[in-house]
């Protein structure tokens, strides 16, 4: 349910403008809804990544604890762990939001060449010194994203170990199909923001970049 509502807030941040703007042809958007699209898309985003990491450790604790799975992810723990993914995503995006909303732009009519107000797009449009914003960008991203991954990655090598030991082929089906539908989410969500934001730029065309990036925010969420 969380995931689910989490999706369509997700969505719903960029859809509703950009439809506005094939349906009318008007491409406008005034600075304070860019950095409030701007804010709202990196914390949903963040939050998914901590939802989706929460989700590892609760398949992690029921195929590798399941004894203890009433106990570990009893209803109270899991509403407080939910509840911390959206705070800790509405808080990530803050300094993001406030870097973006401190850059010095080149002139009051900019035009940005991308389908939302993206902050990399944004940066690309400063005509002041952008270090610091990108150090901002750079570190939120390690914070959020590597920790997630990481996280991940240490869930599933556990879950792995344990079907491995697994006798029974039925045994080791069930467990698997346990994680399947969250590993494929996860796995497709990470091989995507690595090839946008870890590979090099001038290897990705900016109509690549467009269309990675509206695979990522508007087709993903759907599977």
């Amino acid at each position: 349910c969380n995931l689910s509502s989490l999706d369509i807030a997700y969505t719903s941040v960029t859809a509703p403008k950009l439809i506005h703007i094939f349906a009318v042809n008007n491409h406008r958007i005034s600075f304070w809804q860019c950095i409030a699209q701007l804010y709202f898309f990196i914390a949903f985003g963040s939050t998914e990544y901590l939802l989706l990491t929460l989700m590892s450790y609760d398949r992690y604790v029921a195929v590798c604890k399941p004894l203890h799975y009433r106990v570990v992810m009893s209803p109270m723990l899991c509403r407080a762990g939910a509840a911390g993914t959206w705070i800790g995503g509405l808080l990530a995006s803050i300094p993001t939001a406030t870097a973006a909303a401190n850059i010095y732009y080149c002139s009051n009519n900019i035009i940005i060449n991308h389908f939302f107000c993206d902050m990399m797009a944004l940066v690309k449009l400063a005509c002041s010194d952008t270090t610091m914003t990108r150090a901002v960008i750079f570190v939120e991203g390690m914070l959020i994203l590597m920790t997630c991954f990481l996280l991940t990655v240490i869930s599933y090598i556990c879950i792995l170990s344990t079907i491995v030991r697994i006798h029974s082929s039925g045994g080791k089906f069930k467990a698997f199909s346990t994680c399947a539908s969250h590993l494929s989410v996860v796995s497709i969500f990470y091989v995507l923001i690595f090839y946008l934001y870890l590979k090099p730029k001038s290897e990705i065309s900016l109509s690549q970049g467009k269309l990675l990036t509206v695979l990522y925010v508007y087709f993903i969420p759907m599977f």
